[in-house]
């Protein structure tokens, strides 16, 4: 039984209640009493032409308050039609770009991501379950990095295209405060190498054991975000936010990595900038 049915029964109702408090007002001795009433000790003293006049008025607010009573039911039916059909155009629009993502052509994938990316636009309260497909999208489409060591021969210096657009969307068009709340992204264990994560939203994101040599993080806010055994060789963390609440030391490599002079401060992340592991 939809919403709709129940509704319109419900409408239906109403109206047919109200047309027979009208129709008995106005043409029962039901309008005399409730014009007795609504008069009160005066109707005895009222001459006839005054009752007369006192139960037209009468009958003129039943009149005005049923249709006021029609037109506020008719806002609240249009307003829930719209409510429900704008709902099934997102998630007509959703299952689209879910069709797109699963193409194999980059191309329809891009598009696939950008079509979600305007959906969390217009309808910020998607913006928790877009999240959840582009990390899905990312999770799948970045090269995972295979136990034992970084076997990176062969393997993109950049993310492609739709990974970088993934990456994009999720870090920076869905923030973690979006209205319906954005799941921690998991990033682990992927070939980043080279990802271009500036202004990104990366609070409480994991990404451990991720690669992700010569990727920017300028801008970024980086509070609560776990790079245990990430190789951050070569990253640019300039003007990153967050950095004394992440946790970058138990990194695997901060090789050349620009970071802030307060942690460079820190003598046993700056021997390992410079390449010397040793504590």
């Amino acid at each position: 039984m939809g919403w709709k049915w129940v509704s319109r029964t419900v409408l239906a109702l109403v109206g047919m209640a109200v047309l027979a408090v009208v129709v008995a007002v106005e043409f029962t001795p039901i309008g005399g009493r409730v014009a007795s009433w609504a008069s009160g000790e005066s109707w005895n003293a009222l001459q006839p032409a005054e009752r007369a006049t006192v139960l037209g008025q009468i009958r003129l607010v039943t009149v005005q308050i049923a249709a006021a009573l029609g037109a506020a039911s008719a806002l609240i039916y249009t307003g829930r039609t719209y409510h429900l059909a704008r709902r099934g155009q997102v998630t007509d629009r959703f299952t689209k770009s879910l069709e797109r993502l699963s193409s194999d052509k980059s191309y329809a994938r891009i598009g696939g991501v950008l079509a979600l990316e305007r959906i969390v636009k217009d309808s910020p309260d998607q913006g928790e379950h877009a999240a959840r497909v582009l990390n899905a999208f990312v999770l799948e489409h970045a090269p995972k990095i295979k136990p034992g060591g970084l076997e990176r021969a062969g393997l993109p210096t950049v993310p492609s295209a739709e990974v970088g657009e993934a990456l994009r969307v999720l870090l920076r068009s869905i923030p973690a405060t979006a209205p319906s709340g954005r799941p921690r992204v998991d990033l682990s264990g992927r070939h980043l190498a080279g990802a271009r994560l500036e202004r990104s939203d990366l609070r409480s994101a994991d990404l451990t054991k991720a690669y992700l040599a010569g990727s920017s993080f300028a801008g970024a806010t980086v509070a609560g975000a776990d790079f245990a055994g990430a190789d951050l060789s070569g990253t640019d963390f300039t003007s990153a936010k967050g950095l004394l609440a992440a946790q970058l030391e138990p990194a695997a490599s901060l090789k050349d990595c620009a970071l802030p002079q307060a942690l460079m401060a820190n003598d046993t992340i700056a021997r390992r900038v410079a390449g010397e592991h040793g504590v």
